[in-house]
């Protein structure tokens, strides 16, 4: 998967729990450079209306997330699987907030890339905790 060789870690995982381990700190990776290409975005748009309005409410639902993708860890780690991907599907969803957000709102498509990398990067993650319950 492509995803899971962005780290070194997933080679060496045995189980499908070390490997949804790697894949929970990979997908919180992709949500904290989400959050700061969006906000390095923002304040290159901040006067292009209404882009920069649009990519600061991008800027809210990562900042948000980033607190549920902690919460989805600690969790993980004390063996609340539910919980953990409940947690993560938060990613998901501020990846498909933030798309439909610009998408509707500007004809620039600024963070399809970020959008499309948390997205991708937490659904495997959610998909192999999900095989832990």
């Amino acid at each position: 998967m492509k995803t899971l060789a962005t780290d070194p870690r997933s080679a060496k995982a045995t189980t499908v729990r070390e490997l949804a381990d790697v894949a929970l700190d990979i997908a919180a990776a992709a949500v904290k450079d989400g959050s700061a290409s969006i906000n390095d975005k923002h304040q290159r748009y901040a006067k292009a209306e209404p882009l920069g309005t649009l990519l600061l409410g991008c800027t809210w639902i990562y900042d948000r997330t980033a607190a549920d993708v902690a919460a989805a860890a600690v969790a993980f780690r004390s063996g609340d699987y539910r919980g953990a991907a409940r947690q993560q599907m938060a990613a998901h969803y501020a990846g498909v907030m933030c798309d439909e957000l610009i998408s509707h709102g500007s004809k620039k498509r600024v963070v399809a890339d970020e959008d499309s990398k948390t997205i991708q990067r937490s659904d495997v993650a959610v998909d192999l905790i999900q095989l832990l319950y």
